[in-house]
């Protein structure tokens, strides 16, 4: 399952690169010197904003997964993480209602009337991250082996992923 997650985010990402040097191509050495080119998004650009939140989605399944076989697999945190997935996928939804939305209209002037759009997605993004770093934090505290050095290891690694997170955000 592992190995699947991260070949799928390698390929995404991958995608993505791709997507933006060819948009980087298109801007500074196809339309050298044309200011007026700035004002026109390309396809490319447009379609990066999905495989982003593609990655991202992925990554978050991931970690969802990881909270609910530490819960113990019960019934009563199968809503959490049913509802921490829905606010997932309501970000990937976004996102894509984004790209098509910025498809249709090419003009980088009218990205603008889009604020809603890209503040419902950064939000619920954000708000899920959290979430799943904070029941990770938990879970991997709750489910310590009784192991002193392996509990204090645990313990840094836990504080270094919440300060890491803290600081990125």
């Amino acid at each position: 399952m592992t190995k699947l997650v991260v070949a799928t985010v390698w390929c995404f990402d991958t995608f993505q690169l791709v997507l933006i040097a060819q948009s980087t191509y298109h801007y500074l050495i196809s339309n050298w010197g044309t200011p007026s080119a700035l004002l026109v998004s390309t396809w490319e650009l447009d379609l990066n904003v999905t495989f982003i939140g593609l990655s991202t989605f992925v990554c978050q399944l991931f970690f969802l997964r990881r909270i609910w076989v530490f819960s113990g697999r019960k019934i009563e945190h199968r809503i959490i993480v049913g509802l921490l997935g829905a606010l997932c996928a309501v970000t990937v939804i976004v996102d894509v209602v984004a790209m098509v939305s910025s498809l249709k209209n090419r003009s980088v002037a009218e990205f603008g009337m889009q604020k809603v759009t890209v503040l419902v997605a950064f939000t619920s993004g954000a708000v899920a991250d959290v979430c799943i770093a904070l029941l990770l934090s938990y879970y991997i505290r709750r489910n310590r082996g009784g192991f002193k050095k392996t509990d204090s290891m645990l313990t840094l690694i836990v504080r270094y992923t919440i300060t890491t997170g803290v600081v990125t955000r």
